[in-house]
């Protein structure tokens, strides 16, 4: 029997010890209202890409990637749009009432 665990043995008692302590640390003491204070710090986001290449795979990485790429852009896309809108669909003019027609 090998004594070597398995990467995915690994990594979730890492990522288990990693939470424990992150719930000690943030524990609302009586009284305090805790701020989550750098919740996505470099050491968080590289956890969250290590687990997404073992769930997702190294192949199918690049396309979530380029999907969440172009939605992001396509809600910045939106979103100027929308604050660009209101300036170019000013109301027309109105000509002034004729005093001579009743």
């Amino acid at each position: 029997m090998s004594t070597h665990a398995s990467p995915q043995t690994v990594l979730y008692s890492a990522l288990k010890t990693y939470i424990l302590k992150t719930r000690e640390r943030l524990s609302d003491p009586p009284g305090d209202t805790v701020m989550i204070e750098g919740l996505l710090q470099p050491s968080h986001l590289l956890i969250i890409l290590v687990v997404a290449l073992f769930i997702f795979g190294p192949k199918k990485l690049p396309e979530l990637g380029q999907g969440l790429g172009k939605g992001i852009r396509s809600f910045r896309d939106s979103m100027k749009a929308a604050t660009e809108e209101p300036e170019k669909t000013e109301t027309p003019a109105t000509k002034p009432a004729d005093p001579d027609q009743k």
